[in-house]
């Protein structure tokens, strides 16, 4: 959050992966970490939240060992922590050049709880999707955060924190206003999933298992 409480972020395509990662080490970014995301947006069998472009989400988050990218898109099998939770609620998105909402987040453990609450509240689960996410810091920005996602639809940077740190830091990143992207990976998703053969609810990796 940041900003009065506004989220505010971009995506930014990665054409090359590995040549990214080479660029955040020049950099001299230090990662966070690399973790494993599974998300679940919820919604009324109406489709309340989604004609107000509200979003309801529950994340299942799961740390990651040193593995390497994801070179033939299937899902790494070596994960280092049981699952911890997430439940999301996005408030419709700004317009603009950058992607800015107000944004709440809430812990819960086991993740399973906060969907069997929601379950009891009358919504239901409409949407996956999953992404190996690493986050980085770039010197001389301390509030943003740059992360590193692999997805099913393609490898992105997303950019988040003030609107002048995003611009300096994709500038550094090799990027100009013009390939700022302001849409959700769901968005994305929609434009990619007939060519990729992509079910029609679910953004996931082939399971090799």
């Amino acid at each position: 959050m940041s900003e009065a409480g506004l989220e505010i972020e971009i995506k930014l395509r990665v054409a090359d992966e590995p040549a990214a990662r080479r660029l955040l080490r020049r950099l001299r970014a230090r990662s966070l970490g690399r973790i494993h995301e599974q998300n679940t947006l919820f919604d009324t069998a109406e489709n309340v939240l989604g004609r107000s472009g509200r979003i309801l989400r529950v994340r299942h988050v799961q740390k990651m060992g040193q593995e390497s990218s994801l070179r033939n898109g299937s899902r790494p099998r070596r994960k280092l922590s049981p699952p911890t939770g997430v439940l999301t609620f996005k408030a419709p998105v700004e317009g603009g050049r950058y992607k800015a909402r107000e944004e709440i987040e809430v812990s819960i453990d086991p993740p399973e709880r906060a969907e069997h609450i929601l379950g009891r509240l009358g919504y239901r689960p409409w949407f996956r999707y999953e992404k190996f996410r690493t986050t980085f810091r770039l010197p001389g920005l301390p509030r943003l955060s740059v992360e590193l996602d692999e997805t099913p639809v393609g490898v992105f940077f997303e950019l988040e924190g003030p609107r002048d740190s995003i611009d300096r830091a994709a500038r550094r990143l090799g990027y100009q206003p013009s390939d700022y992207l302001n849409v959700s990976y769901y968005e994305l998703f929609l434009e990619q999933r007939e060519r990729l053969g992509l079910p029609p609810d679910a953004m996931v990796f082939p399971s090799k298992e």
